[in-house]
């Protein structure tokens, strides 16, 4: 868990997404190889907004949603697991992930099941290996899942690995069973200028949805600072930390 602060602002800034009115609920995905620390970094905050799904089915998620109308964000630690079931078990409930982060899901009418959740948006938070986003990224890409996504990639520098290793060989992985607590955040409207925003178009490869994401991550910086109001202070922490925004796995 050393030298990996800025993908928990990351993460941190995505799930106070959920707490912006008239925003839409970020959507974060994590790529990085097997054993990188993934599920820790996602597993690092605690609040009533979001809940951790190790495994989930369609009719699991809505049941879900149905029971806690105060949840933003969804958590998936290994998504590979979700994708490698039954085909059309693994289409169905993409389907429903799919309209859960972009529409928004609208009136359920099944035969086992009904429900108008009034075209609701939860945020999604997943992580898969480099070897799995590859086998997926065609499919995916097909239906535009990965465009919903700010797209977070890492690899360890043989420098982090040997102070990884230095650090579990000391037992102080101990001091990291505590959560960060999501606490004193609530919702509010934050504004913009149009200037400030223009700052952050170099840094979006021309894709509308990643400067609507950024945008959006600023907004959330301002929250963590206690500010209603965007300012040159967030505009530079998003530039800053849009290094890891990218499928080139930045080396930390």
């Amino acid at each position: 868990m050393i030298e990996i602060n800025d993908l928990k602002k990351i993460m941190k800034l995505v799930l106070i997404s959920g707490y912006l009115k008239k925003e839409k609920p970020l959507n974060l995905m994590l790529l990085s190889s097997a054993g990188s620390g993934k599920t820790e970094i996602i597993s690092t905050f605690k609040s009533p907004r979001i809940t951790f799904q190790t495994d989930l089915s369609y009719m699991g998620l809505l049941k879900l949603l149905k029971e806690k109308k105060q949840i933003k964000h969804l958590i998936i630690p290994d998504y590979t697991k979700i994708t490698n079931k039954k085909k059309s078990t693994a289409d169905n409930l993409t389907s429903l992930l799919n309209a859960m982060i972009e529409e928004g899901i609208g009136e359920i009418n099944l035969f086992q099941f009904r429900e108008n959740f009034k075209n609701r948006n939860v945020g999604l938070i997943l992580t898969t290996t480099k070897a799995s986003f590859a086998q997926k990224k065609d499919v995916w890409e097909k239906s535009g899942f990965p465009s919903r996504f700010i797209i977070c990639s890492y690899k360890y520098s043989d420098k982090t690995r040997d102070k990884i290793i230095q650090y579990i060989n000391a037992e102080m992985y101990k001091d990291y069973q505590n959560k960060i607590v999501l606490k004193g955040f609530k919702d509010c409207e934050v504004i913009s200028t149009e200037e400030l925003n223009k700052q952050l178009n170099p840094y979006t490869k021309k894709q509308f949805r990643s400067l609507k994401q950024l945008q959006t991550l600023a907004k959330s910086n301002a929250i963590n600072e206690g500010r209603k109001k965007v300012s040159e202070k967030d505009i530079k922490e998003i530039i800053r930390l849009s290094k890891y925004l990218n499928l080139n796995y930045t080396e930390v």
